[in-house]
């Protein structure tokens, strides 16, 4: 075990979790989350597992709708328009510009891949685990 690579996962969500579970297989694996085990995404999402809703939300249609959004306490997008950063202008101008550059298709196909991989993942580790949930 001394002389096994070492890996850092940064997020202790489901993927990052799962991620961590199988390269612990091969490597000594250390997992980081400033904010405490499922506390981000995977809290956010009430811990949903879910590999059918892979459509990617880079559309015009989503721009106009992110607009009225910013009204919307319940909106299934928050954004905070009083709060900016660098990282922030980049993900909306990434957003953008995967919209404008017709990259939906692909980006929806990628994903729809790779939800399928984790979910083949995901049955193999809860089968090698003993998980029936």
């Amino acid at each position: 075990m001394g002389n096994r690579k070492s890996i850092a996962i940064v997020g202790g969500g489901v993927a990052g979790i799962t991620t961590a579970y199988f390269l612990a297989k091969k490597y000594k694996v250390r997992l980081f989350d400033p904010n405490g085990i499922a506390e981000q995404c995977s809290y956010a999402n009430g811990g949903q597992l879910s590999v059918c809703n892979a459509e990617v939300w880079n559309t015009y249609s989503n721009i106009a709708k992110g607009f009225k959004w910013l009204t919307q306490p319940d909106a299934p997008l928050a954004f905070r328009p009083d709060v900016w950063s660098w990282p922030k202008i980049r993900w909306i101008a990434g957003f953008i510009g995967a919209t404008i550059t017709n990259k939906y298709d692909y980006n929806t196909r990628k994903t729809i891949e790779y939800s399928l991989r984790s979910r083949k993942l995901m049955k193999k580790m809860m089968k090698e685990v003993g998980i029936d949930f």
